[in-house]
């Protein structure tokens, strides 16, 4: 991936965080948000079970929350990695190499 495409990751997996970490605090609100958006009507079920589902609700959020973290500081790391790489001065045998792998890729494009 290039440094772009991690950035965008990266921001995208922070702001999914958040928002599993919101739904995790208050998955009531969440899931009468949900059941709404779905047009389901909730009047019937019992208390245990929606105690149940709010409980099944929060722990995935959690553990979702949980990987996205994971995954934006993973994704952070390499397009730090990725642009310092960039920027590093190349020596004559890598910028030899990289002339090389780009009139490769012209020659792949052509055909």
């Amino acid at each position: 991936m290039n440094v772009t495409n991690l950035a965008i990751s990266t921001l995208l997996a922070m702001a999914f965080s958040v928002w599993m970490f919101l739904v995790g605090r208050d998955p009531r609100t969440w899931r009468l948000r949900w059941l709404d958006l779905f047009g389901l009507m909730d009047g019937d079920t019992p208390r245990k079970t929606r105690l149940n589902q709010e409980n099944q609700l929060r722990f995935m959020a959690f553990v979702l929350f949980l990987i996205l973290v994971a995954m934006s500081v993973s994704c952070l790391f390499w397009t730090v990695f990725q642009m310092r790489e960039q920027l590093r001065p190349k020596s004559a045998i890598e910028q030899e190499l990289q002339l090389l792998r780009e009139r490769a890729e012209q020659v792949v494009r052509t055909r």
